[in-house]
């Protein structure tokens, strides 16, 4: 497993929440339209059927980098934003704990996210409990609860999944995927401290760093 580094230092400028933007049951806010592409073909429930593997595509590109969140309960730690400042995207992996962490994420870069199992409300029913992204030929697998997620929703062109629950950071790969759990970013647990991740993919590769977030 790598080791987090810690992350960029700096001030945040301010941040001005937008209305959050709703398509085909997926939650994909972002500040341009231009970064993302929806995708047909999700259900009433918001949820990807077998048949169509992903929930949102990135324009090609030779390589993406994707900053990954997760476990935020209702705290945005501000030193985040200056991690995934000229990312593609953003993925928060669940236990969101307000939409006004979505909000801002979005003012930085595009963001897609998944349901936890502590976000309630009318806001967290809009969410999906999985989601996925393609990058070129590849996708990437975000799902709150790595054990939820089906064995066979792991095929060839599956790159990477993205899962959080546990609080603790981690990077592993299985079978040609890379497991990433950025570990909690706003309620770290068992001595960790806050952390990030940062996943770049280029071609049929991928790689990641976990990122930490020191006061």
């Amino acid at each position: 497993m790598k080791r987090p580094r810690e992350g960029p230092r700096g001030r945040n400028p301010p941040l001005i929440p937008k209305p959050l933007d709703m398509r085909n049951g997926l939650h994909l806010i972002c500040r341009n339209e231009r970064h993302v592409e929806g995708a047909r073909g999700v259900n009433a429930c918001g949820l990807v059927p077998p048949a169509v593997p992903m929930s949102m595509s990135l324009p090609l590109k030779a390589s993406y980098r994707l900053g990954v969140i997760s476990d935020t309960h209702g705290y945005l730690h501000p030193r985040a934003l200056d991690v995934f400042r000229d990312v593609d995207v953003i993925l928060h992996a669940g236990d969101i704990g307000s939409q006004d962490i979505l909000r801002a994420l979005a003012q930085v870069a595009p963001t897609l996210a998944v349901r936890g199992n502590m976000d309630a409300g009318p806001w967290a029913d809009a969410l999906a409990e999985k989601e996925s992204i393609r990058a070129g030929d590849r996708f990437i697998h975000l799902i709150h609860d790595l054990l939820k997620l089906r064995r066979d929703a792991v095929g060839n062109a599956c790159i990477a999944v993205v899962n959080g629950h546990t609080h603790r950071p981690s990077v592993e790969a299985k079978n040609g995927v890379l497991y990433v759990n950025p570990g909690s970013a706003g309620a770290p647990r068992y001595g960790e401290q806050p952390c990030v991740a940062l996943i770049r993919v280029a071609g049929s590769g991928a790689v990641a760093d976990l990122i930490t977030l020191p006061d």
